[in-house]
């Protein structure tokens, strides 16, 4: 019996993985998407924004990335002070950037 594309697809996904905790790996996709998370700030200002907003920005300027990779990234952001927000609405993935950040 054959492994067919089962046994492929989970091979590249398991070897992604592991290259994604490599710090170098973590830090070239930080340097890749941070710049475009703050260029959607900049476009959005105060206004609500859903997480695929922001996934879809991304994504569309980056599709190598992976999907969840912008939603980290905007955490460390956050971690680094280099920009805050408010989930607005959790249920509704809504979230909102606050000014008076280190920007």
């Amino acid at each position: 019996m054959s492994r067919g594309n089962g046994f492929r697809d989970w091979f590249q996904r398991t070897n992604r993985a592991s290259r994604a905790d490599n710090p170098e790996e973590r830090s070239r996709v930080y340097g890749r998407i941070a710049p475009l998370i703050l260029a959607f700030k900049a476009e959005v200002g105060d206004a609500e924004f859903h997480a695929e907003d922001l996934r879809r920005y991304v994504l569309l300027r980056a599709p190598e990335m992976a999907p969840a990779s912008p939603d980290r990234i905007l955490r460390e952001l956050r971690q680094d002070g280099l920009l805050d927000y408010d989930v607005t609405n959790r249920r509704k993935s809504l979230y909102q950037f606050i000014e008076g950040d280190a920007q």
